[in-house]
């Protein structure tokens, strides 16, 4: 029985259309993980603002429940 060697069955010309085909491949990939990357950052970037501008709210919330309990004080000593 004669053993059949799959290297000696390629076409170079299948073998360089192969490549070029993983080549396109790896390039769209690349692509496409740059891309969801920056998207990722991005992301990242709005988390942090948001997280500031909820610092921000938070404190406004307590010094307005403290001057609405300060006025409420007031108010009942009248």
């Amino acid at each position: 029985m004669e053993k059949l060697d799959h290297k000696d069955n390629l076409d170079p010309k299948d073998t360089a259309m192969t490549i070029e085909f993983l080549r396109a491949r790896l390039l769209s990939e690349r692509s496409v993980s740059k891309q969801a990357k920056q998207k990722a950052d991005e992301l990242t970037d709005s988390v942090v603002e948001l997280e500031e501008q909820l610092k921000v709210v938070s404190l406004q919330r307590k010094k307005a429940e403290k001057a609405t309990s300060d006025v409420l004080a007031i108010l009942e000593t009248l």
